[in-house]
């Protein structure tokens, strides 16, 4: 015969919790009640808020960084770029034309087709290109955007992102126009020691 020690024995439950257990509602006998819920907490608790009444459109936000007299710098130098290459076929563009394919090119990155072909193909096009901008018209701008005058370009310039220097200026100056934060949280998980920061890590 095998003895088992208290240890493996159920615990009673002491008198005041075998009334508790006596007072529950069994599972099977609670019914939801639906109410409306008396908020207790005193509204002093939450400080107020101050809201910009001002909501700007997506678009307005786009032209704070990328404004519309970009656009029209980058109509001029591509109408110049087509006179002095002698491309009698391109027709000459417009500042509209450029905001348009800037737009087009950005939602490329929303969809992700694999191809930019496939966002005009006849099973799975996109309205949003095929009614803005023709195929060919689209690679035609694509293929002959220009910021700079390449004729102005000196040869001794070492500077890498000469002919993007005008749309990363841009961008870089609004984005040092906005407020710095005052308030900062450094948390532990910013700093590593060599030993635990493994291959795969960061």
């Amino acid at each position: 015969m095998v003895e088992m020690s208290d240890d493996f024995l159920p615990e009673m439950p002491s008198a005041s919790e075998y009334t508790l257990l006596q007072n529950i509602t069994p599972k099977h006998s609670i019914r939801w009640i639906h109410k409306e819920i008396i908020n207790t907490i005193s509204p002093a608790w939450f400080p107020s808020i101050a809201i910009d009444p001002r909501v700007e459109s997506p678009v307005d936000y786009y032209n704070r960084y990328v404004p519309k007299q970009l656009f029209q710098v980058m109509d001029e130098m591509a109408n110049l770029y087509a006179t002095y290459s002698n491309k009698v076929s391109l027709k000459p563009t417009t500042a509209k034309e450029k905001e348009i394919l800037s737009g087009l090119h950005l939602a490329t990155e929303i969809f992700g087709y694999p191809c930019l072909k496939m966002y005009r193909e006849t099973n799975i096009s996109i309205p949003l290109f095929t009614e803005n901008m023709a195929r060919d018209r689209f690679f035609e701008l694509r293929n002959n955007l220009h910021l700079v005058d390449n004729t102005a370009i000196s040869g001794n310039s070492k500077d890498a992102l000469i002919e993007v220097r005008l749309i990363f200026d841009t961008v870089r100056k609004r984005c040092l126009d906005l407020p710095l934060e005052k308030t900062f949280v450094l948390t532990n998980r910013l700093f590593l020691s060599p030993e635990n920061m493994l291959p795969n890590s960061i």
